[in-house]
């Protein structure tokens, strides 16, 4: 009777303990691949890149690992691209860091909030539903993305190749108590790292960059809008002032071009 009970409580050790290393071993193989309900895998990777997780673990990105909300992609000289079925894909570029703020889904409302904190990124979103949101945080301001290809740079650039979005500015406007608003639209561009803050036209080797970059292949662009020749809208600056040989100048700035009068 002594043996058998001996021979019970071994086997029910070697079964609590062999329960602990499996439990053990799917919260590791969970750490290391976060819940794929999320929607964001990596789907295509060049060189290396580093994977902070919630929890604060560090890991090598490989192709196919899913990220979770709060997880943190840290890229070389290499990039990364984000699946983020079913909006499209997000390519975070070389010498990079982006937090995954938020990835949520309730029903048919979607979030997806990236925190670019340094580098580039480029996106290619698909129509975001009307209650949804999609937005890329930078220092500088918000790009609220509704379906848009686009281009954001941490310091302070906002490209659209297609479609349109909106910049909030961080900060306050001085004179109307509210923050700065821009519309970018198809093949122009935000730069708030200069003094003079406007929407400007993309360059063409500007657009066929960032075509090139979310299309493989895909044939050359005309960087107009509306057939004719239209250049997409921009806003438009006029300044003055006495010229180096003393004569009274006016320059009327839109986008890329400028006139001289």
């Amino acid at each position: 009777m002594k043996t058998l009970q001996f021979r019970l409580a071994g086997a029910v050790t070697a079964l609590a303990l062999g329960l602990t290393f499996l439990f053990a071993g799917s919260q590791a193989q969970a750490a290391a691949n976060p819940d794929a309900a999320t929607g964001a895998t990596i789907s295509k990777m060049t060189g290396r890149a580093t994977v902070f997780l919630p929890d604060g673990t560090k890991v090598r990105a490989s192709v196919g690992m899913k990220l979770s909300q709060g997880s943190t992609i840290s890229t070389g000289f290499g990039s990364v691209t984000l699946d983020l079925d079913p909006h499209g894909v997000a390519v975070i570029r070389p010498r990079s860091s982006l937090t995954i703020e938020e990835l949520s889904r309730v029903k048919d409302q979607e979030v997806t909030r990236f925190n670019l904190k340094k580098g580039e990124l480029v996106g290619d979103v698909k129509k975001v539903a009307q209650n949804s949101v999609y937005e890329v945080q930078t220092a500088k301001g918000v790009a609220g993305i509704r379906g848009t290809q686009y281009r954001i740079l941490s310091v302070g650039v906002f490209i659209c190749a297609n479609g349109q979005y909106q910049v909030t500015l961080a900060g306050i406007n001085q004179e109307t108590g509210k923050p700065k608003v821009f519309v970018i639209r198809t093949n122009s561009k935000l730069d708030v790292t200069k003094v003079v803050q406007q929407v400007a036209n993309l360059t063409p080797a500007e657009a066929q960059k960032l075509v090139t970059e979310l299309q493989p292949g895909g044939k050359p662009v005309n960087p107009t809008v509306g057939g004719g020749g239209r250049p997409a809208p921009v806003e438009i600056t006029i300044t003055g002032g006495v010229g180096d040989n003393g004569r009274l100048f006016q320059r009327i700035n839109a986008g890329d071009i400028h006139y001289d009068e």
